[in-house]
């Protein structure tokens, strides 16, 4: 998906339906979560970023859900508490000395306590 730029299985796969239902088995597998994914992300970038003076430039989005109490899943409250939806921390690794980019990528769920996680 990273490498890809993509989230649709079907554009992923290129037309490969086998590699479509591969890529639809491995994310339906129970082993595999979100917070897996994430740590993999995050343990790449640490060893990316290490030894380097970086600049972590971060924001933070609301991503609105038009949806129905039946419907909201997972969602948490965004906003005021009026709309459901996600709130996404996209990150960016800028090695201080020469430009060089790297990448995170954090979710933290609107429940959690505490600060997000960070990389360092």
């Amino acid at each position: 998906m990273v490498a890809g730029k993509d989230v649709c299985l079907r554009r992923l796969s290129k037309g490969n339906r086998a590699l479509e239902v591969r890529f639809n088995r491995f994310l339906g597998n129970d082993k595999v979560t979100t917070e897996r994914i994430i740590e993999s992300w995050s343990e790449s970038t640490v060893a990316a970023v290490a030894g380097r003076h970086v600049l972590a430039i971060q924001d933070t989005s609301e991503i609105h859900f038009n949806t129905t109490p039946r419907r909201r899943r997972a969602l948490g409250e965004i906003g005021k508490g009026n709309h459901y939806g996600v709130l996404l921390h996209p990150m960016l690794a800028v090695d201080a000395g020469n430009g060089d980019l790297s990448r995170a990528f954090e979710r933290r769920d609107m429940d959690a306590p505490g600060p997000p996680h960070g990389l360092a």
